[in-house]
This record gives C-alpha cells, structure tokens and sequence, in this order.
C-alpha cells in the first residue's frame, strides 16, 4: 500500500542529505526493532533562542515560542517458530502442540488477534516441514501463562493449565509472548482418509497487531496532524481490511507402530521316536510334545505401548505347566526374560510385554503334549 507517513518523508530526506554526501546518524541506526526507541504519543519540546547586538551594545537574546509534535507509533512484530517442527505425534493424539513466539518490536504497547487454521492440503510448507496432507480437528491457541504444577509461572511448556485465548492483550513494547497452536490428530482408517504413517498435518498461525484497546490499527495516509498516527514497518504484510499481520507455518508428522505376528511349532519329542536330535526326527503323534513360538515385531515408526499376546491352547492338546518362556529379538530361545512376563488361565496363554519400541521386537514360547 502506498502512503504517505513521516517515516518515509525521513526516508526522502536522508536520500537528498545522501545526495549531497552528508548521511543521517539516526535513521542509519534505526533498525526493525522499535521498541528500543522513542515511546509512540512522547511529547517533544524544543525551544530556540537567538542572540545578538545593535550598535555595538549590550548582547541581546530573543527565545522562539515553544514547539512540540507527538512521536508517532510505528508497528513491527515477529510470529517465529520454535524449531521444533515437524513435531512427532500418532494417530487419534489429543493436545499436541506446536510451539511458537510473538515479540512486540513497536514502540507502543499492542494487542493481538490470533487465528489458526489447516493449511491447506499438498502445499509445500515453509521451512522445508514436508507437504501437508491432512487436516486436524479442534485447533486451538494456548498463551503460556503457567506450568504443570500450577505455580502461576509460564515455563516454555504446554500443559492444561495454560491459557486458551484469541488475543494477547497490552503485550509492551518489546516483550514476547508464547503460544501454542494445539490440535487433534485424525483416527486410523482403513480407507485410507485417516492418519497414516508419514503423514503431515500443516497449521497456519496468525497474528494481527491492534491498538491497545483492541481497536483495529490502519496505517495513517493523510498529511501530518497532532493526533497520534500509525505507521507500519516495510517488512509486514496487511490483510484486506488494510491491518498489520504475520503469519508463521508449523507441521505435525504422524508416526505410528505397524505389528505383525509369525507363529510357529516345533516337535520336541513323541513316544516312539524321542527327543530331537541331529539324526531324530519326531513326529506330531499323540503323546508327542509340541512347542509353539511367537514373534511379535513392529515394523512401524512409533512405540507400540502395553503390548499383551493371547493365544487359546488348542482343544487337542494339553498345556504343560510352567513351560512359558518369553524374551526380546526376533529368535525364539535369545535374551530370555527373567522372570517370564506370561501366565497361563483358563485355558489361554496371555503375555504382558510392556512397550516395544520401534523396529523391535519380542517372542513368547509355551508347550503342549497332543492329547
């Protein structure tokens, strides 16, 4: 938008001091961040005198009536990103949260609207955060206003006990504000519209900068008056109603275990034959005993939490007590655990493995003799 403010008529007039080989000090060192400088509606006062002689006389002095003008608020803020994006979460997850902070660089105390939304799916993110291609649910702000012991002190952490908020209010110049965009991640489905594995889920966060009042702020375009005028720094963006906004990208990557089981038996011994040896071969004859081995694996990206095998032991075939074994890796037999995390009940073996993170796996073992 093309206006007219003091800022740029400074900016002209150190263009025609440049012109002349001479360079303007202040306007050099100002920078983007205003919060550092002068206070927006500051009254500055000056006064000039003159002095002089007639005839050889006494100096005289003559002062200039006192002048004042009204500095002026000049908007800037930053919306960044934590860093942490793409943040790891799972299917059906509830109150994952990007992390992001807004910083006040005016020279005036503002508010701040805020706004989060889906981006929208197959665009290339910022940041190199991946291609969106899912959507969330129930996306919402948090301001960090306290931590998870409920002291009353923000700690750079989402928990429950922050603050679900629209705005930041009379956030002064020069301090920051964390914020957490929060949302619901999608079930699995089988049809391939829920979250798989690999998944991106990208969210838009907004910030438009407002007047302490939370009155909308427009940039002044008329020539100079005595009320407090508004310019924005160069390096914003405005929405369609002419306001002063940032926006800033965060990314959710979906990671999810993938299970597989592969059972298998062997004879150790049968009535007739014996036990197995290199040169015995056993065969599955009534009498005979059966072991069963079972490798549970997750070839997925993400922890399988409270893993729990069952097996029913067949009609045909008696359990034989205290021949549960179970342990760690993809062998039957290696890294046996001590003690054995199964039981048998009733008729149905039932393993507790706990958690098997990704890539690993765990087996159980158990014999029956066929009936």
């Amino acid at each position: 938008m093309i206006s007219y403010n003091k800022n740029r008529s400074l900016l002209a007039a150190a263009a025609g001091l440049a012109m002349l080989g001479l360079t303007s000090p202040a306007l050099a060192d100002l920078g983007d961040d205003y919060s550092t400088q002068t206070a927006a509606d500051t009254t500055v006062t000056n006064t000039a005198s003159a002095t002089f002689t007639v005839g050889g006389g006494s100096s005289q002095s003559v002062d200039s009536n006192d002048y004042e003008f009204q500095v002026d608020r000049v908007v800037n803020m930053t919306l960044t990103e934590d860093g942490s994006s793409p943040v790891d979460t799972t299917p059906e997850a509830t109150g994952v949260a990007t992390k992001y902070t807004l910083t006040n660089l005016s020279n005036d105390m503002l508010d701040f609207g805020l706004g989060a939304l889906n981006v929208t799916n197959s665009t290339a993110l910022e940041n190199s955060l991946g291609t969106d291609n899912l959507d969330a649910s129930g996306i919402q702000i948090f301001l960090d206003t306290n931590d998870a012991a409920n002291t009353g002190s923000p700690d750079g952490n989402y928990d429950s006990n922050d603050t679900l908020v629209t705005t930041v209010d009379d956030l002064a110049a020069g301090d920051s504000a964390v914020l957490f965009v929060v949302i619901t991640v999608p079930a699995r489905a089988s049809d391939g519209t829920g979250a798989d594995s690999g998944d991106i889920i990208g969210v838009e966060l907004t910030a438009t900068a407002k007047a302490s009042d939370g009155t909308d702020l427009t940039e002044t375009d008329a020539a100079n008056t005595d009320a407090l005028e508004t310019v924005f720094d160069n390096s914003l963006d405005e929405n369609t109603s002419g306001n002063p906004i940032v926006t800033v990208q965060g990314a959710y990557i979906i990671t999810d275990a993938d299970m597989s089981i592969v059972k298998s038996s062997t004879v150790l011994d049968d009535p007739i034959n014996g036990a197995a040896s290199a040169s015995v071969f056993p065969k599955a004859i009534p009498g005979a005993t059966v072991e069963y081995c079972m490798v549970v694996e997750n070839t997925g990206d993400a922890t399988a939490e409270t893993v729990t095998l069952t097996d029913a032991i067949p009609a045909e075939t008696t359990f034989v007590t205290s021949s549960i074994a179970t342990g760690t890796g993809d062998t039957c037999g290696t890294n046996a655990d001590d003690p054995v995390k199964g039981s048998e009940s009733s008729g149905t073996i039932t393993v507790n493995f706990g958690d098997v993170t990704a890539g690993n796996s765990v087996w159980a073992t158990f014999e029956v003799t066929i009936n």
